[in-house]
């Protein structure tokens, strides 16, 4: 199968109007194409995007089924009997309220209902979700407190049952992912981190990025495409869940700029910045139907001519310190020419051997 280090995300499903039949058909491309862990959260829909992973889960062949690794997410406890006053952001959204809990009890909660919801007995990883001044404001001390005092040990204790994995945390924020790493408390496998290492956003590269490898943190990046502003769609000027400062555009205007002088596409230079820092160990990806994630997967597989990322470091671009691989675009292109009609590989056993340098 095609390397790459994507991971299918579900929370841009909660924030579309797609059919369900649509994101079962995006699921099963996924799978059948090399991308074998999907994320997801009760936060997504209310806990609605949860159920919808589990129906996928169960339209899938035994033999697919066996490969997907499933992460979550803790933090919110979703309240069936109380009906929610917004739906967060989310047009898929089971209507139902959600309830902030970091204690170990409600951590162990969440953890049963995303079970319940999703259909499965165990999952590969589980996150702390949005444990943060942003999301909490003032009521950030208390929950942070409950969880450093009692509630990382639920981890301990899923892991011990032998029905999680990875302990982690998943957020978009880089200073609770600093203070939770030197409290030590809560042992830490895997920061799944979102919209802070993007073409547009490097406030994880100076000091998260070396303290995870001091530590042996593996590294998730989320929102690739920061969120919609790196997705080259025109309307789209959204990042990091606001609109773009006037900054922020005079930024893409010039990174536009230089990709229009080598002929690269906005959303796969975004894709490939992210993918080729060695450090990152998967990228985290939505895409709404199987047509876009294939364009996605292109992005992920196809290299870009190096003096591209040259010309970008000269501007001021991107950091100077930005490692820029070797490629050789041959292999690469002879995956793509056996991809079928759907976009699926037509034969594993054709590109088994196929060595991409990402």
């Amino acid at each position: 199968m095609p390397r790459h280090k994507l991971v299918l995300g579900f929370a841009q499903w909660g924030s579309a109007e797609v059919p369900i039949f649509k994101m079962i058909e995006t699921v099963t491309f996924a799978v059948q194409n090399g991308i074998e862990e999907i994320d997801c959260a009760p936060h997504y829909g209310n806990g609605a995007q949860e159920n919808v992973l589990g129906v996928a889960l169960l339209c899938l062949s035994e033999d697919d089924r066996a490969r997907v690794k499933i992460s979550t997410k803790v933090g919110r406890i979703i309240d069936p009997n109380k009906k929610s006053e917004s739906s967060n952001g989310f047009t898929n959204s089971s209507g139902f309220s959600q309830i902030f809990d970091y204690s170990k009890e409600g951590i162990e909660k969440s953890f049963g209902q995303s079970q319940l919801r999703m259909r499965v007995s165990n999952v590969h990883a589980l996150y702390l979700h949005d444990l943060d001044k942003g999301t909490h404001g003032e009521k950030h001390t208390t929950h942070y407190e409950t969880f450093i005092q009692e509630g990382y040990l639920a981890f301990g204790t899923l892991k011990d049952q032998k029905k999680i994995e990875i302990a982690g945390i998943g957020s978009n924020d880089v200073e609770i992912c600093m203070k939770l790493i030197k409290d030590g408390r809560f042992q830490i496998d895997r920061i799944m981190l979102a919209g802070c290492y993007n073409l547009l956003n490097f406030s994880a590269l100076d000091e998260l990025f070396p303290l995870c490898k001091e530590k042996n943190i593996k590294l998730y990046i989320a929102a690739p495409y920061g969120g919609g502003l790196l997705s080259g769609q025109k309307d789209n000027h959204f990042f990091r869940y606001e609109k773009a400062n006037q900054q922020q555009m005079e930024r893409l205007e010039k990174i536009k700029s230089i990709c229009n002088q080598f002929q690269v596409d906005l959303p796969h230079a975004a894709m490939q910045f992210v993918h080729m820092h060695p450090q990152v160990e998967k990228v985290v990806v939505g895409a709404r139907t199987s047509e876009e994630l294939k364009a996605t997967l292109k992005y992920a597989l196809e290299p870009i001519n190096p003096k591209f990322w040259e010309a970008l470091k000269q501007e001021g671009l991107i950091p100077s310190s930005t490692v820029i691989p070797s490629y050789d675009c041959a292999p690469v292109l002879s995956i793509f020419s056996k991809l079928d009609e759907k976009g699926k590989v037509s034969s594993s056993k054709e590109v088994e051997h196929t060595e991409l340098k990402l």
